[in-house]
């Protein structure tokens, strides 16, 4: 009976060392599991903080995209208005042009007429100077 409780004491003793051993591995896993649990939380608030201003960048592209794009519809909108002056200055011109072509056309005739007529006033003057000495 001695023999067998010493045994039991022996066995429980040994179960106890191997429970502290495991205890021991369980109080080590639990401190390396804490630390990589506050290196995530450290990694995840550092992701936040880049999401933050990637967000704020993103509102900031996004604004200034619209800026851009205000700038360049008023731009659009004075080439429209320039090249309808353009085209109105174009028309303008082809009118003139032809009222050129039309007056050069007139001035040409009043040229010829004032021909005829020199010639039919050199001949009536020379019928007077011809009736005038006879």
């Amino acid at each position: 009976a001695k023999q067998t409780a010493e045994r039991g004491r022996k066995l429980l003793e040994g179960q106890v060392a191997g429970l502290n051993e495991q205890v021991e591995e369980a109080t080590r896993s639990k401190s390396r599991l804490e630390k990589t649990k506050k290196d995530l939380e450290m990694n995840l608030d550092e992701l936040k903080d880049q999401l933050e201003a990637e967000e704020e960048a993103k509102v900031e592209a996004v604004d200034r995209k619209n800026q851009l794009e205000a700038e360049l519809d008023e731009l659009k909108r004075a080439l429209d208005k320039e090249t309808g002056g353009k085209e109105g200055m174009e028309d303008a011109k082809r009118m003139l042009e032809r009222e050129n072509t039309d007056l050069k056309e007139r001035v040409a005739e009043k040229e010829a007429a004032n021909g005829d007529l020199e010639r039919t006033k050199r001949k009536l003057q020379s019928d007077v100077d011809a009736l005038t000495l006879s």
